[in-house]
């Protein structure tokens, strides 16, 4: 009787098939290298991405590719997170931009010189003004009494 598979045996034995190597190569040239070395770092310390359908995980850390973002969670600009697909009872990876993506994103158009945003604590609102929305703060200057107050919400700045 044949033993089963463990998903990262899966992903290993597609990633590392020769079609999908010479696909790899084609499309990333001299960055496949580092983008299967990588991507396999990612599933394997990566228990739900095991259980997707290996060529979903490799088209959604491609797109992260293709922007130029690394694939390092703690980096937060690109993920591949695995979902249910309950239509078809599999699981699936997608691409998800993060937050610092958007920013790095948009710095990179050129048009923008600053970018930035941050929370905003309880007390900081000075005034808001209902009929065009701006807003006046008036910002805690001590970090040690700041990072005591709650986080009422957030605020970005750019120019």
């Amino acid at each position: 009787m044949a033993e089963r598979q463990t998903g990262l045996q899966t992903f290993n034995k597609a990633i590392t098939n020769p079609s999908t190597q010479r696909y790899l190569q084609e499309v990333l040239g001299e960055r496949k290298g580092s983008f299967v070395n990588n991507l396999t770092a990612l599933v394997a310390n990566n228990a739900n991405l095991q259980e997707c359908e290996p060529f979903t995980v490799m088209f959604a850390a491609m797109k992260a590719t293709a922007l130029n973002l690394p694939l390092d969670n703690s980096l937060g600009m690109a993920y591949v997170l695995p979902y249910k697909d309950n239509k078809r009872g599999v699981t699936v990876a997608q691409f998800q931009l993060g937050y610092k993506a958007y920013k790095q994103l948009a710095l990179r158009t050129g048009q923008f010189k600053v970018l930035n945003a941050t929370d905003v604590r309880e007390g900081e609102i000075k005034s808001r003004n209902r009929l065009t929305g701006e807003i006046t703060f008036q910002f805690i200057d001590d970090e040690t009494e700041r990072e005591q107050k709650p986080i009422v919400g957030f605020v970005s700045y750019f120019r």
